[in-house]
């Protein structure tokens, strides 16, 4: 699966996916991003989400992009979802980012921007040398 995976970072709230190295990243306290663990199917129906941000994205859809020669229930992409959303809105004020349209699909409904690819592993280290614990490598 490598809808978004040309060349770029996708950034969205405080998260980043580089659809390359297959890695999602969560900003933490200090402005930087860590990777965080999420599985690989998890990815791939992100992958689609982010791509067709904004738009409804159906299960037959998923299941053509997700498990293309895989004969798979719904269940699956439900547990998907569910793992999605347990990391994505973690700490959310508002409602999920992934939006339920029953009986249709799902809408990623926050925006999505790309960034450069080597943005999504800086992460602020202080450094022996720095006054601020703003040092990147």
């Amino acid at each position: 699966m490598k809808a978004l995976g040309q060349g770029g970072v996708i950034q969205f709230e405080g998260f980043r996916l580089d659809p390359d190295s297959r890695v999602l990243f969560r900003r933490d306290k200090t402005g930087g991003f860590v990777p965080i663990v999420v599985g690989s199917r998890a990815l791939d129906v992100l992958d689609v989400l982010l791509c067709r941000a904004g738009n409804l994205v159906s299960r037959d859809e998923f299941m053509a992009a997700v498990w293309p020669a895989t004969a798979v229930e719904d269940t699956n992409l439900n547990m998907q979802i569910a793992a999605l959303r347990r990391v994505l809105d973690e700490g959310r004020a508002e409602g999920s980012c992934i939006q339920t349209i029953p009986g249709h699909g799902y809408r990623f409904t926050e925006p999505v921007t790309r960034v450069a690819a080597d943005a999504a592993v800086l992460t602020p280290k202080p450094g022996p040398h720095c006054r601020t614990s703003r040092h990147w490598r």
